[in-house]
């Protein structure tokens, strides 16, 4: 769906021909391959004490009534076993964005063509909630009539889903355990990229803006009901070869975001959560040759994944964006390798994106330890 054809496109210009299928044991990373169709991506991970879930795209024509897309929700286990697997597809095209688990709920947050509660209209915005044993809940569908995306899900400290979509414009909807819907913020100023909360409920948007030409980076910090409290710019930045786009975390404290700067590489910065227009980082850092995807705060250290010249990459800071491990990690077959999300845990965190060649692209998982980065298990 939104971004595909942009990536596997790039991805024919740039990576080689396939070797194999099958990790070896020479290899850095060793990971377990999500492989059920001929393009699969994984591109989110969460977890909790049970397990590690995963969500992603396949595009298995007869996986999904032979449509172009469909859902992929994956359990594994903490040994890289797979406990359940669970598609989420209707007649229209179908594409993941994100999720998150709150009050031992699962939600999946995608986009749809089709209907999975009542088409809206053009493209929707749906969120799934699941136990943790993948009993479905319900499903509720958003949208206009035009077509809308779906952003990111995170969960509040009540367990209550906060879903980011665009509707023309930023729409922010919070969500029970139970499925009561109620809307949050709605602004037409911006698009936006990803969300954060901190420990007080605050919502930080990473808003983006196209001006003459380019787009410019902003976070949009409202409080918990929605009213708008500051707008800080961040900075110029550029989607490049892979179609990352401006990420945002929080350690409940201060603000971490990463883009894609005009300048070259990556930047992450580190704000304050007391933001004002004149607001500036307290800490940035420059990573060349790369894109930052996803990042989180665990434990009072901050993870981040994404690509660095077609090899995947993982990175480990302290608070204050002091580096404590980087691993680049190299796909089996030859080609390349991007990771796009990840879920953590005390001992380990789990990064996940895709692998690809010329001509097949595969979803794919990994176990990192958190204290040096090393790979804990392989399959």
């Amino acid at each position: 769906m939104k971004n595909i054809l942009g990536i596997l496109a790039a991805l024919v210009t740039l990576l080689l021909a396939s070797c194999s299928q099958t990790p070896t044991p020479t290899q850095d990373l060793e990971s377990l391959y999500i492989n059920t169709a001929l393009y699969d991506t994984a591109k989110d991970a969460s977890a909790t004490a049970s397990g590690v879930y995963v969500i992603g795209d396949s595009s298995d024509v007869g996986f999904n009534n032979g449509a172009t897309d469909n859902v992929l929700l994956q359990k594994f286990g903490f040994s890289g076993n797979l406990l359940w697997s669970k598609n989420i597809k209707t007649s229209g095209l179908d594409s993941a964005a994100g999720i998150a688990i709150g009050a031992n709920t699962v939600y999946v947050l995608g986009e749809t063509s089709g209907s999975l509660a009542g088409s809206v209209g053009g493209e929707d915005s749906f969120l799934r909630a699941y136990n943790e044993s993948g009993a479905v809940l319900w499903t509720k569908q958003f949208g206009t009539s035009s077509p809308d995306f779906a952003v990111k899900v995170r969960t509040n400290s009540a367990g209550h889903a906060i879903v980011l979509s665009l509707e023309g414009g930023i729409t922010v909807r919070k969500v029970t355990p139970a499925g009561a819907v109620s809307q949050l913020i709605r602004n037409t100023g911006y698009g936006a990229s990803d969300f954060t909360l901190d420990n007080n409920g605050n919502i930080f948007i990473l808003g983006t803006q196209y001006i003459n030409g380019g787009l410019k980076a902003f976070i949009l910090k409202y409080n918990s009901v929605g009213t708008l409290l500051s707008t800080t710019f961040v900075d110029w930045f550029i989607h490049d070869i892979w179609n990352t786009s401006p990420a945002i975390t929080s350690n409940g404290i201060d603000i971490f975001v990463s883009y894609r700067a005009f300048s070259g590489g990556a930047w992450i910065r580190k704000y304050p959560n007391v933001l004002t227009s004149a607001t500036l980082p307290s800490k940035k850092v420059n990573l060349p040759n790369t894109e930052i995807a996803s990042m989180k705060v665990a434990g009072g250290f901050l993870y981040a994944v994404g690509v660095n010249s077609a090899s995947a990459l993982a990175k480990k800071y302290d608070g204050n964006l002091n580096q404590v491990w980087s691993k680049q990690l190299v796909a089996a077959n030859g080609g390349g390798k991007i990771f796009l999300g990840l879920a953590t845990r005390p001992d380990a965190i789990y990064p996940v994106g895709y692998v690809s060649d010329s001509s097949n692209t595969d979803g794919t998982i990994a176990r990192l330890n958190t204290t040096n980065g090393s790979t804990v298990w392989s399959q």
